[in-house]
């Protein structure tokens, strides 16, 4: 049995590094005659040298400027501690450098402390400082979508501030006009549920749709329940087990264990005792006790060329999960 509960999108520990595409110097256009200043030329190597992936060579000069006063490559070199860019992860000096770019008004700074301090990452968890960071970054910055879905979460679930579902749709919507997934996912789930707003389950799922496309687990498993039981679309098995599928492959454990059950006993899908063991066993891979009960289960039934072509299945499926997330 599935339940109709969707989960919140909070805040995730592993982000991709954010592109860096802003203007390095002050003005559209910058006509330069007779000697070339010294920092606009070791501005733009900075620049050329993370953009060219020598991230060793970034580190060096970007640090420079960073010293020097630079907000952009303040944050840009606080990235690349967090990633473990030309240099070993270092969360500690990460932070430091997020610490001194938010002070110096970088809203995407201000961001990404939020995140550490709602994850408890790097430093104490501590959801008023997140809220704290969040905000400067909202006001900061019209394009911090992460920042406006992250403190919309804690506004509607009331962590680390009074509970206040009005500006939690308000950020929803900015940073869904902005294309964020996240934010998609949550406003449609806020339009499926009912609670908040009259139901309306059309709208949920052309939201759920956009996160869905885009590659978020949650919403795409939110599709496929969707397309089971035929609300908000006609119900076609052959799709939802599509999403359920895709959800499974992007990492979220509840598809892995459901479409393992399935598989195994032919219920919305055919009986596919290989399948089975491969989303049972990424499942497992990922943490699941329940996924490794049914994979036990399941293995003590199976002969061993049929757990040779489990194995087999199980490593594309796993070669698929780790596409998902260099995306």
């Amino acid at each position: 049995m599935i339940s109709n509960c969707c989960r919140v999108v909070r805040p995730r520990r592993r982000r991709s590094i954010v592109a860096f595409r802003w203007l390095l110097l002050h003005g559209a256009g910058l006509i330069v005659t007779g000697c070339v200043p010294e920092t606009a030329v070791r501005e733009q190597t900075c620049d050329s040298a993370y953009q060219g992936k020598d991230f060793s060579a970034a580190l060096n000069l970007c640090s420079e400027l960073a010293e020097t006063g630079s907000v952009v490559d303040q944050f840009r070199v606080a990235q690349m501690y967090y990633m473990g860019q030309g240099v070993q992860r270092d969360l500690r000096k990460a932070v430091e450098w997020y610490q001194i770019a938010a002070n110096n008004g970088s809203p995407d700074a201000q961001e990404r402390l939020g995140v550490l301090y709602e994850n408890g990452e790097g430093v104490p968890q501590d959801f008023a400082e997140a809220v704290y960071w969040y905000k400067r970054s909202v006001e900061g910055g019209s394009h911090t979508v992460e920042a406006r879905n992250n403190l919309g979460v804690i506004y509607e679930q009331g962590r680390g501030a009074k509970k206040n579902l009005h500006s939690a749709i308000r950020l929803y919507e900015e940073a869904v006009a902005k294309g964020y997934p996240e934010a998609h996912y949550n406003l449609g789930r806020l339009y499926f549920e009912g609670d908040v707003f009259e139901q309306d389950v059309v709208k949920a799922v052309n939201l759920y749709k956009v996160a869905a496309d885009a590659g978020l687990a949650e919403a795409q498993f939110a599709l496929a329940l969707s397309y089971e039981t035929g609300q908000g679309v006609p119900k076609d098995q052959s799709i939802s087990l599509e999403w359920y599928e895709s959800a499974a492959e992007h990492g979220y454990i509840p598809a892995g264990v459901l479409l393992g059950w399935r598989y195994r006993r032919g219920e919305g899908a055919p009986v596919d005792l290989i399948k089975s063991y491969g989303y049972f066993n990424l499942a497992t891979a990922l943490g699941s006790d329940k996924a490794h009960y049914g994979l036990k289960l399941l293995a003590s039934s199976l002969t061993s060329v049929q757990i040779a072509d489990g194995q087999e299945f199980s490593k594309q499926l796993w070669t698929i999960y780790q596409e998902t997330q260099d995306l």
